[in-house]
């Protein structure tokens, strides 16, 4: 009798930056933001009061009045500042997540179905491929059907042939690297797809038809009379991202501009404000009736203002809602609660922007040890040994330098 067991442990991704712990002090900053936003507009409508009984009242002089209103707007005017230091230190917050250098201005994410594309301008051999579409916090693209297959062809930056996410280490069995699922579209060019066990890897075409052509995914040796002579196979990089995450930045950035010109605009409404009531008290000629109807509109305006930025807020606060990460010695490293299988946690760390933990030596295997939230808990590792007794790091095929035990 064959008993097959289904072997589920947690698993801990390793973020490739420390990107996803930045999400926490981006947090901080939005919520510090949010409280000072929260406590202008109730200073505005305490102020608003006490404006509206000192006007009834018709005791106090009008030169103390004028202080009066100074004094307040003043305090909303240093208020305004501080939430303008809140939004360049969201800004910062931003760019650091999201306003990334690419080598080039054509290496840039395009939105298509839900999705985004990334179209690189460097040649790469396929599996540093692999390994650069999961640096960019996606994946070596997996086409599902032959309308995503002709949208990607069409939309090249450049007529080159680009790496795709399509393998078949086990000759014949073509599968995604991304999901280690069978592909269920294919599209070959004429004389490929079975050309052997030396070319294990595919690509897509240059030129007019949207096919595919299989290769070797490293090098190729060629035999011309009685030399031989070995040719790297390079082609450009083609990544998708798992979600259309990646394409929201240039949107954070018009919210948080936007945001920006609202609170300067507010700033000014203020300046401009103050000059109004200073000249209308001089004058002393306006009733004291009207003086309140243009000091309870001016803060009316101001509030209104004010939740026009307390929206672009929650629109920034989107952006900042990420996973909790875990920091040492310049990783991230996140447990899981879940239980998964190895394929499964390997994918489920991509989701999340990382990649299943590779341990560098003892001193880290020990701290990541000693740092599981349950001591109760088994938790998957980056280590395999597809290639029998040659164990490798998941992550960038490295072989296991170092004792575990």
């Amino acid at each position: 009798m064959i008993v097959a067991l289904l072997i589920l442990l947690m698993l801990i991704p390793n973020d490739v930056t420390s990107l996803s712990c930045v999400s926490n002090e981006a947090k901080k900053d939005f919520d510090d933001s949010r409280t000072a936003l929260k406590e202008m507009e109730d200073h505005l409508r305490n102020t608003t009061k006490k404006l509206e009984e000192s006007f009834k009242k018709i005791t106090a002089s009008l030169h103390d009045q004028l202080g009066v209103v100074k004094d307040a707007l003043r305090n909303v005017g240093e208020k305004i500042k501080n939430v303008d230091d809140d939004f360049q230190l969201l800004g910062k917050d931003l760019e650091s997540i999201y306003l990334i250098e690419f080598e080039a201005k054509q290496n840039t994410w395009h939105k298509y179905n839900g999705h985004c594309y990334y179209y690189s301008s460097e040649t790469q051999n396929w599996f540093n491929a692999e390994r650069k579409c999961r640096e960019l916090d996606g994946y070596i693209i997996k086409i599902g059907n032959s309308k995503e297959n002709e949208h990607i062809h069409a939309s090249r930056p450049k007529d080159v042939q680009y790496w795709i996410g399509l393998t078949d280490l086990i000759e014949g069995e073509f599968r995604w690297s991304f999901d280690q699922s069978k592909a269920s579209f294919l599209t070959w060019a004429d004389g490929h797809g079975h050309r052997g066990s030396t070319y294990n890897c595919v690509g897509m075409n240059s030129g007019g038809k949207a096919e595919w052509f299989d290769t070797s995914c490293n090098s190729l040796k060629i035999q011309q009379q009685d030399m031989i002579f070995v040719r790297i196979v390079l082609l450009m990089v083609l990544c998708k991202a798992v979600t259309s995450w990646p394409c929201l930045s240039n949107e954070s950035k018009k919210d948080f501009d936007v945001s920006r010109i609202a609170l300067k605009d507010m700033e000014n409404h203020l300046v401009n404000t103050v000059k109004k009531l200073v000249n209308g008290f001089k004058k002393i000629t306006a009733s004291i009736q009207d003086q309140l109807g243009d000091v309870k509109n001016a803060l009316s305006s101001v509030g209104e203002k004010v939740k026009k930025d307390d929206s672009d807020f929650q629109i920034l606060g989107k952006d900042f809602q990420k996973t909790k990460w875990h920091k040492y010695n310049g990783h991230c490293y996140y447990y899981s609660s879940d239980a998964k299988s190895w394929f499964n946690a390997e994918r489920k760390c991509r989701d999340i922007g990382g990649y299943i933990i590779k341990l560098d030596d003892r001193e880290e295997n020990e701290q990541i040890f000693a740092s599981r939230p349950s001591s109760n808990m088994v938790y998957w590792i980056g280590l395999t040994d597809l290639i029998e007794g040659e164990f490798r790091w998941n992550f960038d095929q490295t072989k296991l330098h170092f004792c575990m035990g």
